[in-house]
């Protein structure tokens, strides 16, 4: 019977620290993804208490998406051989017609990546896209000619981010998906091991690592 009993109290432990360091996870998460908002409303001149209800569902989808493109920027390492020279530009791209644009123009024109000015890019087709740090591709571009830009410059040192469910499948880095009213984050590990990029471990504990 004492046995019995102390096998349950292992176990009531076990099942105990399991759940504090879903916990944990849960709000080191949380932590992030307020502190994004919070440089978003901040940027944008915004309360970080606005009212979500106010008809800019769109409007407000992109501009969040514009930070986290900027702040990817600031979560992964880039190797030297990326640029061209210590002044280079960090070039972030846009492959097809999207609302991201015209916040990350604005995020480009305050802020920088370490001492290196932002660049936006717009390509107005797939045979147009050059090298660039991170690239965007808007759910505007289809399937195939998402795979046909990755496939032609895999291992360039790119960042891959798009927002279509399937993206991850066609060889990209990163994956915006709207669920359930939140931008959920999924990260390839392959693809940017692929692309010679590093990020550390506060990155990976807010993303859903996908291998």
């Amino acid at each position: 019977m004492e046995m019995s009993q102390e096998k349950k109290l292992v176990s009531m432990t076990a099942d105990s620290s399991m759940s504090l360091r879903e916990d944990f996870n849960l709000h080191q998460k949380s932590r992030w993804v307020v502190r994004l908002v919070v440089f978003f409303f901040s940027l944008a001149g915004f309360s970080a208490t606005a009212s979500p209800v106010d008809g800019q569902g769109i409007d407000r989808e992109y501009k969040l998406k514009a930070a986290f493109l900027y702040k990817f920027a600031t979560y992964f390492q880039w190797p030297d051989s990326a640029f061209e020279t210590a002044e280079s530009p960090f070039v972030i791209g846009i492959l097809g017609s999207s609302p991201v644009e015209t916040g990350l123009r604005k995020i480009a024109a305050v802020k920088k990546v370490g001492n290196r000015k932002i660049v936006v890019q717009k390509y107005q087709s797939p045979d147009d896209v050059d090298a660039c740090h991170i690239l965007f591709m808007s759910r505007a571009v289809n399937n195939e000619n998402q795979k046909s830009v990755i496939k032609r410059l895999a291992r360039g040192n790119i960042l891959f981010v798009g927002e279509t469910l399937d993206f991850l499948k066609l060889g990209g880095v990163i994956d915006l998906v709207v669920q359930e009213n939140h931008i959920r984050i999924y990260l390839s590990k392959s693809a940017y091991e692929r692309e010679g990029l590093k990020t550390n471990a506060q990155f990976l504990r807010v993303a859903t690592i996908v291998k």
